[in-house]
């Protein structure tokens, strides 16, 4: 378990983070390894990396600022339908994954997502998201679902399929292109309205 007053903690070749006291503190982890967060972690930003192994988000990850995932193997989900992320924005580089076949739940405002070989990216979110950027190299679907409005700020690029699933405004703003369909599904905005859908389905 980590406690600081300090302004940054890094910890090299640590491969479980077992827990992190320091609201006031910038956490950066770097494992040889999996790193596994085990137990909630409440920090102003959080910096996770792995050269090998995958990172799961067992315990709550919550960050006033960013948290930014790193990772050789996948991002996945270990505990169930809870929220694993609470955070200003989540930015995740990934090889084989993200919340694939598990999606991770989160609660942040910003979502920028890259990854390069195989496994879709999952994300379920709840409140206001700018969505900065999604690319999926491989061959995996990218699958977001928003509980409020959403905008598409950057470009969204997928070598399987792509769905948004938002339960209230879509704007969009960029590219968003795909190998296969392409189905975005955004709730009217007015409350008169809200059970009512507006869809935009393609091939990509």
């Amino acid at each position: 378990r980590v406690q600081s007053n300090a302004s940054t903690i890094i910890l090299t070749d640590a491969g479980d983070l077992a827990g992190a006291s320091a609201a006031a503190s910038a956490v950066a982890m770097s494992a040889g390894g999996a790193i596994n967060v085990a137990v909630p972690v409440s920090v102003t930003d959080l910096s996770l990396q792995t050269t090998s192994g995958d990172v799961t988000l067992q315990g709550l990850v919550t960050a006033g600022g960013s948290v930014a995932i790193d990772t050789a193997g996948a991002v996945l989900d270990g505990n169930g339908d809870a929220v694993n992320v609470i955070a200003d924005g989540l930015t995740v580089t990934s090889v084989s994954g993200i919340g694939s076949g598990n999606a991770l739940e989160t609660k942040i405002k910003n979502f920028h997502a890259a990854n390069s070989t195989s496994g879709n990216i999952e994300l379920i979110n709840e409140g206001g998201l700018a969505v900065t950027g999604i690319t999926s190299s491989g061959t995996g679907n990218v699958v977001l679902t928003n509980k409020g409005a959403a905008t598409v700020t950057g470009n969204v690029a997928g070598g399987g399929k792509i769905e948004f699933g938002i339960k209230g405004g879509l704007t969009i703003n960029a590219a968003v292109t795909a190998e296969s369909d392409v189905t975005l599904t955004a709730n009217e905005t007015d409350p008169a309205s809200a059970d009512d859908a507006n869809a935009l389905t393609g091939n990509g």
